[in-house]
């Protein structure tokens, strides 16, 4: 082993080998055109050596930092954990690194994390953006490095995508709640109007118009998506005439929320009100009553945007670039038959 607390550099690894510079940077970096037995040596030397190659003049010759960035919303938000934990699994596996920035939410800090990843020269990047229609989003997905679209994306958008069938979702909540004899069925959206909430929406009011029961606007509230937001808009869904038997909420920290909220009224769920949530986290499964929700392929959304990524970097063929993956219904106890209509 080297003495030195000098890195150890090519040059050094030549003269302990015998061999040009030239030869030991293609022995390194797996060119073809060399002797196996003097690629092994090189290596093995290397290796014995302590040299660490220097990833940042490697980048600069190779034009490429073996890199991604990924942009979401809130890393300690449930849904979003499980999606930086598939998108992180891929890149290990494909040798790329991973830098992860949130947004909090905010159309300015998100900016802000693009600019210093575009900055910070990634191969690509991975967005699950505050909204899509921004001007700044449209100038980055057109002008920017390559990118993977993921949970929303713009209408009209025909880029790389994956995300859940928000529509399709949102219908089989609906007509759970249907089948279970419910009319009076409300829907807690959020305050952004930016893609999944619409096609939520648009799914609630499908499937009301498919069983013939007219929209009523009034039945439509916002809140923010968490826990707390559900909690509080507990009281306005009360405050409805005639009072909703069941409650679709935008995802499940909202439906949480809505429980305690009508819990702490007196409210009973589901005998008085029967509750479905959006997004099938873990946590669904232990609050009381256990949540009925509608379940997206979170873990596969994952690692199908960072593979689809991948494979453009690496120039593979890519069979397809949008991919909207349909979500499922897993019924618990939140959910019961209507009682008084």
């Amino acid at each position: 082993m080297r003495a030195s607390s000098n890195p150890v550099t090519l040059h050094d690894i030549a003269r302990a080998s015998g061999v040009s510079v030239n030869t030991v940077s293609r022995a390194l970096t797996g060119k073809a055109d060399i002797n196996a037995d003097t690629k092994l040596r090189v290596q093995q030397i290397a290796s014995q050596l302590g040299y660490r190659p220097n990833l940042m003049a490697r980048a600069l010759v190779q034009g490429r930092t073996r890199s991604l960035g990924l942009v979401v919303t809130d890393c300690t938000h449930p849904f979003y954990a499980m999606l930086i934990r598939a998108v992180e699994d891929v890149c290990s596996n494909a040798a790329y690194s991973l830098v992860l920035s949130t947004s909090s939410g905010s159309l300015e800090r998100e900016a802000s994390a693009l600019h210093l990843l575009t900055e910070r020269r990634v191969d690509g990047l991975l967005l699950a953006p505050v909204q899509v229609g921004t001007p700044q989003m449209r100038d980055l997905l057109a002008n920017g490095p390559p990118s993977v679209l993921l949970t929303r994306r713009p209408a009209g958008y025909e880029g790389p995508f994956v995300g859940s069938d928000n529509v399709q979702g949102a219908r089989l909540a609906v007509r759970h709640l249907l089948e279970l004899g419910h009319h009076r069925i409300a829907h807690v959206t959020t305050p952004k109007a930016g893609g999944s909430d619409v096609a939520r929406l648009r799914g609630y009011q499908t499937e009301l118009a498919t069983a013939h029961i007219k929209f009523d606007a009034d039945f439509v509230v916002s809140a923010p998506e968490t826990i707390e937001g559900g909690r509080t808009i507990a009281a306005t869904l009360l405050a409805i005439k005639p009072r909703p038997t069941a409650v679709f909420t935008y995802n499940d920290l909202q439906a949480i929320g809505v429980m305690l909220g009508l819990g702490a009224a007196g409210v009973r769920v589901p005998q008085d009100v029967s509750v479905v949530g959006f997004d099938g986290i873990d946590v669904g499964g232990i609050t009381a009553p256990q949540l009925t929700t509608v379940a997206q392929q979170i873990d596969r959304i994952g690692r199908l945007g960072a593979q689809l990524l991948i494979d453009s970097l690496e120039k593979r063929p890519i069979a397809k670039t949008t991919n909207l993956l349909p979500a499922h219904l897993i019924v618990r106890g939140s959910t019961a038959a209507v009682r008084n209509r």
